[in-house]
């Protein structure tokens, strides 16, 4: 019985070097003829990488995974917008612009079409909106937004904004609000 430890690990050692010193064309032609078949293997295995595709359909995750609502209501959104476009300062609706050049002004304004009595008090039920576009940076640039982001990834600008409507009427131009957040500093600090 051999045992690798102190004087015949050295000489292993010493035998491997020796072995891929000597032959290391052939180790690098081997390496090299591996790597086809895992090339191979690689270009022709698709991998889905959502998990869910790969769970059976009836077990408690899965449930549920595919239902939406499709119907009709009559009810009115909770929200409507009204977009108002200018061109060089000049109000015009959307169809006249198309194809021409200059300063271009997109105004969003949103409502908040649902209210709640709340301790006597006519408030506006919170919700917040977010808008997004991407416009290329070729025919658009100097993109400003207001309570929003401009971000450029070089060949876009992607614009996103946010919109409470309704919440700053809910605190009777912040006066309500301030009072509030000094009413939970103080219970805080109780």
């Amino acid at each position: 019985m051999v045992t690798l430890g102190g004087e015949n690990m050295k000489k292993l050692g010493e035998a491997i070097g020796r072995f891929v010193v000597k032959h290391k064309l052939f180790i690098v032609v081997a390496s090299l003829l591996l790597c086809i078949p895992s090339i191979f293997g690689y270009l022709n295995t698709k991998i889905n990488y959502d998990i869910l595709v790969y769970l059976p359909k009836d077990i408690e995750t899965m449930k549920g995974q595919d239902i939406y609502y499709q119907g009709k209501t009559k009810a009115s959104l909770p929200i409507s917008m009204k977009v108002t476009y200018k061109l060089d300062g000049q109000k015009m609706k959307l169809k006249e612009m198309l194809g021409k050049k200059g300063k271009v002004e997109i105004k969003i304004d949103y409502t908040n079409n649902e209210t709640k009595t709340v301790d006597g008090k006519e408030l506006y039920v919170p919700f917040v909106v977010t808008t997004g576009t991407m416009l290329p940076t070729n025919n658009a640039s100097n993109v400003e937004v207001t309570n929003g982001k401009v971000i450029s990834n070089g060949s876009s600008n992607i614009i996103m904004a946010i919109a409470a409507p309704g919440l700053s009427k809910n605190y009777n131009n912040n006066k309500d609000l301030i009072q509030l957040q000094l009413n939970m500093i103080q219970q805080n600090l109780n």
